[in-house]
């Protein structure tokens, strides 16, 4: 009986100190890094409007550029520990500004120039789309007019988004998306805490407990099921040596998505398909099929 006792206080306590450094490490990873944008990034776009909006359920500001344009406009949304000046949003605003379609690019929650927040790897996130659209609706451009473009974590927020907007949007261009987000935490977070792999499954919980995140509802897969019932149109963009977000992702949502483009990128690594030459003529093909 004594042995068990002490087995069974061992067993609380190893408990308690695996939850308790699932909490810590929670805590210091709970918001992003913020990038600072390139002080010459807004000059060299032509001087765009700074314009500023909340998200869509109004608990963060966020900062970002608006170039108006055509009747059509987009919506260009940025990585994990990015901003709205990084390299693939920078050289995505020229194109769509070519066509005559206005430009919203912006810092998501915790990046860049928006308001502190802590990270939602797309749970609240998507929010932040909502709230982009919501902006370009209060200057005379309807959501049934709006092009969602993400990135990574921008990618999912837009699929996410789009699943959640009542009318519109008119399609989605998601580069790199994971389809789920555990299996990426589970096999990425040592990389970010610097802890062996065992400590994830505390981090996880804990970051459900202490900051209501909850990685397992966040599935750009089951979102693209959405968009497909109701026919938006889907463009998934990804590279075949994507080590962070591997290749299967993209499939397991062209999978619930089936109508979906895909373009899968030989010898190219995670969001990096931008400096491509045929990234643009993939684009233009997408668009020309737009309603």
């Amino acid at each position: 009986m004594r042995r068990l006792r002490l087995l069974l206080a061992f067993s609380c306590a190893a408990l308690a100190l695996y939850l308790g450094v699932g909490g810590y490490v929670a805590s210091k990873i709970a918001f992003p890094n913020r990038l600072p944008l390139d002080p010459e990034a807004r000059s060299a776009l032509g001087a765009p409007l700074e314009v500023s909006f909340p998200s869509r359920a109004g608990e963060v500001t966020l900062a970002g550029w608006f170039f108006p344009g055509g009747p059509r406009a987009v919506v260009l949304v940025h990585g994990l520990d990015g901003n709205r000046a990084v390299p693939p949003v920078l050289h995505t605003i020229p194109f769509y500004r070519q066509l005559g379609w206005s430009v919203l690019a912006f810092d998501l929650r915790g990046h860049g120039e928006s308001g502190a927040a802590r990270l939602g790897m797309g749970q609240w996130e998507k929010g932040d789309v909502l709230g982009a659209m919501d902006f370009l609706a209060s200057q005379g451009i309807p959501p049934t007019q709006v092009l969602l473009h993400g990135w990574s974590l921008g990618a999912v927020a837009t699929i996410l988004a789009a699943a959640d907007c009542e009318a519109g949007p008119l399609g989605v261009v998601a580069d790199s998306a994971y389809s789920r987000l555990v299996p990426v935490l589970m096999a990425n977070l040592h990389k970010r805490t610097g802890l062996p792999s065992f400590v994830n499954w505390g981090v996880l919980l804990m970051g459900r407990l202490l900051f209501g995140l909850n990685p397992w509802q966040v599935r750009a897969d089951l979102a693209a099921g959405e968009l497909h019932r109701r026919g938006i149109p889907l463009l998934l963009i990804h590279g075949e040596d994507d080590e962070l977000v591997p290749l299967g992702h993209a499939r397991e949502i062209l999978s619930a998505h089936p109508e979906a483009r895909a373009w899968f990128v030989p010898d190219c690594g995670h969001a990096l398909a931008w400096e491509r030459e045929e990234y643009f003529r993939v684009l233009s093909s997408f668009l020309e099929n737009l309603s």
